[in-house]
């Protein structure tokens, strides 16, 4: 679509992305949780008539956000790089790797990520694991979708040179597109 035949400029790209979405999960999980946690601790305070926060409690408070930040941070930047692998391997010429084999193998890559999140939501939830892999799945196609319809637009737009107001129109486009 785009005509990118540098796999170490799609690695670095697509590696940059997920390390930058990584750290916004990260930080925006930390925060949310903190708070969120805090109030509960500061609930349960209020009902024991003490202060918790040197308890086993308020420690178990504290740890779980870390955690919860952890794991916000670090799954979108494990994913994105399993899923940028093939690029990686292509830049090397490791397993026979080629620009246009590295492109399908990350489609590949990203639909099995998608449906494997599905199944894993699935069973957590005690629902149909098939059922949340296959709305994965949807979710994926959906947003992919989008995002190559911006892309095309983007590429139409900038026939006669891409402008501001090129790019005014596209973002109230992406933002209206998936209503």
């Amino acid at each position: 679509l785009t005509g990118v035949q540098n796999p170490a400029l799609v690695f670095g790209v697509g590696i940059s992305t997920a390390v930058a979405i990584g750290m916004s999960g990260l930080w925006g999980a930390f925060v949310t949780e903190s708070a969120e946690r805090k109030v509960e601790l500061k609930d349960l305070e209020k009902l024991m008539l003490r202060k918790l926060s040197r308890s086993y409690q308020g420690e178990a408070t504290n740890a779980a956000a870390y955690f919860a930040a952890l794991v916000d941070g670090l799954s979108p930047a494990l994913a994105g790089f399993f899923i940028l692998l093939p690029f990686f391997l292509a830049e090397w010429g490791a397993l026979g790797f080629t620009i246009g084999r590295a492109y399908v193998a990350s489609l590949l890559l990203s639909i099995i990520t998608f449906f494997m999140l599905g199944v894993f939501l699935g069973r957590i939830s005690r629902e149909s694991m098939l059922g949340y892999g296959l709305k994965m799945l949807f979710a994926g196609l959906v947003v992919s979708t989008i995002a190559g319809t911006l892309a095309l637009a983007a590429y139409a737009l900038s026939a006669g040179g891409f402008g501001v107001l090129d790019a005014v129109l596209l973002l109230f486009f992406g933002l209206t597109l998936p209503w």
